[in-house]
């Protein structure tokens, strides 16, 4: 990832109800997991939760019968301001999916649309082009307040005892702001490094008096709580040392934005040119750092030490803020996490937006227990460090346990929109946990926009909340990295999940505790490519799970081209839920195995239950697999746990008594079968169009009711092709 700072040296899920779910807030469903220090909670913390915003959010109303959905409008923000025009930053989406396609630029004006202030953008260029507006790394400007006081911050030349009224009587912290502030007003801050944990749980704005606290434009803010390291001496050759004092257990090292790879041995230190750290457990810390000088100012160091600073920026239960165009990273935990008060009381209508949360070693961002709270247009990498290489701390064979780099817990009204998340050691974007949070209930989730790759686990989760809205997504895996595992020969590591999209009802996300409520999933116009599962249903350990009235349609799913040798695949995978299927339409897919199977489960799509599907049809969709006829048996799976039954398409038609209208054939891709990524490489949606000769044009069953456009925005019109792209 192509950072912006250049004067460097180079270097060669859990809620039973609120209150108890607040014990348990981050506790180890099987895709999150979060300790916060007594300082900051009172009690030890969970898992990951993310927001969103609007007075209508993401699910809207939704009613579905045999596959039908209805939505309302959907808007997102928290507090409503007046302000500027929306450009490529910022545009909204309406409940019929019509949205203005975004550039690849980063530059212009946006503001009320998102439910954020006026702000600037400038610069910056989308990391995966995509055609509709997410995080570019452009500089961002947020606007003096109009609805109250601006305060300013200057790392350079403040003094936290000036007033902070004006540039040249700035305050040197953010910290000193907080005292000061008061709904309707904003804290601007100029570009540097603030090596400080922000409290913003002591503040809230108000309903159309938020308090913004933004970046002033002349450069990168960086608010950095990792551990302080000085002392370093050269060991040998390009390794260094450096005392480590207070009892910190260090978690990762990371040199001008190259993550070092954790050293195995606990006898001996790292060689040169090994680009690992070790450390000795009790007082000495090494590291190969390349051809960097760690006394030198040009270097950009963080040690990231577990619990140090367990939240860069702490929103607790606040309302009604902004934190916007800020990077957030070196927490000992989460970069910047919310968590309701006693009672079920959780924060509302918190927007975090253009920010670079990075190198954090729990989550990224992580919002819990409140309502309509926005994530927009945020860069979440590489955080979750606690587990890299991935399947270090003990994840290659633990069943869950891991926060996420985005991630949501006990949520409400919650939207995701337009955030890059990648390497995260968690999860990428999670949604979980069954409550009730300021007399709402959790989920009802607007999830779109978004390009997700890369993520240790799954790239998109939802677990154990009701009514979601997942549309216009990318989420990809590049070929499988060796260097990024912690043990690339051992089977669990490798294989760990992988996926494009979960769905799940993990027992301790349940309210009560083991009880299922994954319900009214709609889920269309996305891209998942090149996952170990395109979508899997079957993240469960609870009573009554099952694919409940959720809604399925024009997706694209390839599979992975380069798997790893023994690892099961699938681009659809359904969950043996016995009776507990209802009213699910899966439809108008496009699912492709781009090279021959050589592993022991790789179909197209696989029902897990022995007997017949039933309550979920599948219809309209097109299935091929690379160098296989339609009769190979490698295609389609039903199975039960001692006795796997596969078969050709037309035997999966007879046997499941589903799919009468979809077809087996190539879909004619524009970009043939190479659609997976090069290691190095970003992935191009465009090469998921199909060609006009394509048997995928005019035979999906239009969804008009519930949208119009595809993934690129374009209207659909009369006839429909099957897949994201029309």
């Amino acid at each position: 990832m192509t950072r912006r700072r250049a004067d460097r040296e180079p270097i060669g899920s859990a809620y039973p109800a609120l209150a108890a779910l607040l014990a348990l807030l981050f506790f180890a469903v099987g895709c999150g997991g979060v300790s916060g220090t007594a300082a900051q909670t009172g009690v030890a913390g969970c898992g990951s939760s993310s927001g969103s915003g609007g007075t209508t959010s993401g699910g809207s109303t939704t009613t579905r019968g045999g596959g039908t959905t209805s939505e309302g409008s959907t808007t997102s923000g928290g507090s409503t301001t007046s302000g500027g025009s929306t450009t490529s930053g910022g545009s909204t989406t309406s409940g019929s999916g019509t949205t203005s396609a975004g550039s690849s630029s980063g530059s212009g004006t946006t503001g009320a649309t998102d439910g954020l202030p006026p702000l600037t953008l400038s610069g910056g260029s989308q990391p995966v082009p995509v055609p509709f507006p997410t995080w570019t790394g452009a500089t961002v400007a947020v606007a003096p307040s109009t609805t109250g006081n601006t305060y300013y911050v200057d790392a350079a030349s403040g003094n936290d005892s000036n007033p902070g009224t004006s540039l040249a009587t700035a305050f040197k912290t953010i910290g000193a702001s907080l005292g000061k502030v008061a709904p309707g007003d904003t804290v601007l801050i100029r570009a540097g490094l603030y090596r400080e944990i922000v409290m913003l749980s002591s503040v809230s704005g108000t309903a159309g008096k938020p308090i913004t606290f933004g970046s002033y434009g002349n450069g990168e803010v960086i608010v950095d709580s990792s551990a302080a390291v000085t002392g370093w001496a050269l060991a040998s050759g390009t390794v260094w040392k450096a005392p480590v004092t207070g009892g910190a257990s260090i978690d990762a090292v990371v040199v001008n934005d190259t993550v070092l790879a954790r050293y195995k041995t606990t006898t001996a230190i790292p060689a040169s040119g090994s680009g690992q750290w070790w450390f000795d457990g009790s007082s000495t810390l090494y590291a190969d750092m390349g051809g960097a000088d760690p006394t030198s100012p040009k270097t950009d160091l963080l040690v990231v030490a577990h619990n140090h600073g367990a939240s860069t920026i702490f929103l607790g239960p606040s309302s009604y803020l902004n934190v916007i165009g800020l990077t957030i990273r070196g927490s000992g935990w989460a970069g910047i996490w919310s968590y309701p008060a006693g009672g079920g009381i959780g924060g509302q209508h918190v927007n975090v937006a253009y920010c670079n949360i990075e190198y954090n070693d729990g989550d990224g961002l992580g919002f819990g227990g409140g309502s309509d709270d926005a994530a927009l247009y945020n860069h979440v990498y590489h955080n979750t460090l606690n587990n890299w290489p991935f399947g270090a701390n003990g994840y290659g064979v633990a069943g869950g346990g891991w926060p996420g780099g985005l991630g949501l817990a006990g949520e409400a009204h919650p939207v995701v929109r337009g955030n890059v998340v990648s390497l995260n050691g968690g999860e990428g974007i999670i949604l979980y946990g069954n409550a009730v949070t300021n007399g709402l209930q959790s989920g009802n989730s607007l999830i779109e926009e978004n390009v997700s790759y890369d993520n240790w686990s799954t790239n998109i989760y939802l677990d154990n909340q009701p009514t979601h809205l997942v549309r216009r997504n990318l989420a990809y895996r590049h070929p499988l990295m060796p260097a990024w595992m912690w043990d690339p020969t051992d089977e669990y590591t490798m294989e760990k999940f992988r996926n494009c999209l979960g769905l799940g009802d993990e027992y301790e996300s349940g309210n009560p505790v083991g009880t299922a409520s994954l319900a009214n999933v709609t889920v269309y116009d996305n891209l998942f490519i090149g996952c170990r599962f395109g979508i899997q249903d079957g993240f469960e350990d609870t009573t009554g799970h099952g694919m409940k009235n959720d809604l399925i349609v024009n997706n694209t799913i390839v599979m992975d081209a380069s798997p790893y040798t023994q690892e099961w695949l699938g681009g659809l995978v359904i969950a043996d839920n016995g009776t507990n299927n209802t009213g699910t339409l899966i439809a108008n897919n496009v699912i492709y195995r781009p090279t021959a199977c050589g592993q022991n489960l790789c179909g197209l799509v696989e029902s897990q239950g022995a007997a017949v599907l039933t309550g979920v049809s599948l219809e309209n969709n097109v299935y091929f697999a690379v160098g296989a006829a339609a009769g190979d048996t490698s295609l389609f799976v039903s199975d039960s746990a001692t006795a796997p039954s596969m078969m050709g398409f037309a035997g999966w038609q007879s046997f499941e008594k589903t799919d009468a209208a979809s077809l087996y054939a190539d879909p004619e891709f524009v970009g043939g079968s190479s659609l997976q990524p090069a290691a190095g490489a970003v992935c191009d949606y465009t090469q998921a169009a199909v060609k006009a000769t394509s048997p995928a044009r005019g035979l999906a069953v239009p969804q008009t009711s519930v949208f119009t456009v595809d993934f690129a925005g374009a209207a659909r019109g009369a006839s429909w092709t099957v897949g994201a792209l029309q």
